[in-house]
């Protein structure tokens, strides 16, 4: 969206239940991480040009997340499930 006139640019697919994103600026894409289970990798081509790059699973509840750039990870928080406690999934920008 263009932030001055508020006109739509591009759009792009992802997944149900999104929560957060970050724009990684080193490499030009955004992160999304949706409660579907799903992370989804956007990439920017120019400012007005975005394609979906990848999809990576993590798990359906998983949508909480924080991007460090001098790190170069998003961290998802996937929340307890039955036995399966609470975590946190590292996941290396490349």
């Amino acid at each position: 969206m263009n932030s001055t006139t508020g006109e739509m640019i591009a759009t792009v697919d992802s997944n149900a239940d999104a929560d957060d994103l970050f724009y990684d600026v080193a490499r030009k894409r955004i992160y999304v991480s949706c409660g579907e289970g799903i992370i989804a990798v956007i990439e920017q081509s120019d400012a007005d040009h975005y394609k979906l790059l990848a999809r990576a699973p993590t798990v359906t509840e998983a949508r909480t997340s924080a991007f460090s750039e001098p790190l170069k990870c998003l961290y998802v928080a996937a929340p307890r499930r039955g036995e399966q406690p609470a975590e946190v999934r590292v996941f290396e920008a490349r």
